[in-house]
């Protein structure tokens, strides 16, 4: 669903049309290698340590490849979608990257969090957070993340990096929590849920009692 939202606002066809992958990765300068170094090691931990230290995963099972072609998947759904909400953003912000950068990331940032917390979170992933890693990961993981990649498209123009990154972070999040694959028949715990917006259910983590 998200890439073909993604071909209304246009992104796929610019990619091909700009021949993004040649410009991308050949015109680039200086600042734009260590912007997204940066951004590699920033992503690389958030997701790759804090966000797989705090995450519960009732043991459910290890299956790397299949794991992170689902991961794939959805970085590369999520990445395509991402870019759609900035050249949508780029339509107010008169071109000027200071505005289209503040303008993106509230606009990504309030769609991520409607859509994890009620959508994603409720009938997708199994359950795999505290109620205060929940939180935690919001500020430690998920902001950093958004933060520093944004920068690639907005200020360098770089959108396949930007996809990048987000395959990347999914990669690690699908294999951190360990998504269950469609054959497996192990019964999985259910996310906690509570009421959210207009009383529709949303995730909250498990409640641990001190």
């Amino acid at each position: 669903m998200l890439i073909g939202l993604s071909f209304i606002t246009g992104v796929p066809q610019k990619l091909v049309e700009n021949k993004q992958i040649i410009r991308e990765f050949t015109q680039k300068g200086f600042e734009y290698w260590i912007t997204l170094l940066i951004s590699l090691a920033i992503s690389s931990y958030a997701y790759g340590i804090y966000w797989c230290k705090h995450t519960l995963r009732f043991g459910r099972r290890l299956y790397p490849f299949w794991q992170s072609l689902f991961g794939a998947t959805w970085g590369l759904a999520t990445g395509l979608w991402m870019l759609g909400i900035v050249n949508i953003a780029g339509l107010i912000s008169n071109s000027q990257p200071i505005i289209l950068y503040f303008v993106s990331f509230i606009a990504i940032s309030l769609w991520q969090a409607l859509a994890q917390s009620h959508f994603w979170g409720v009938y997708i992933s199994p359950e795999h957070d505290t109620e205060y890693s929940n939180r935690q990961k919001v500020w430690r993981a998920h902001v950093p993340h958004l933060a520093c990649s944004l920068v690639l498209p907005v200020f360098f123009n770089a959108q396949l990096s930007f996809i990048g990154l987000q395959v990347l972070a999914l990669v690690l999040t699908s294999i951190g929590l360990r998504m269950p694959v469609w054959w497996d028949k192990e019964k999985q715990v259910p996310p906690t849920l509570k009421k959210g917006l207009w009383g529709l259910p949303r995730t909250s983590g498990v409640k641990i009692s001190n």
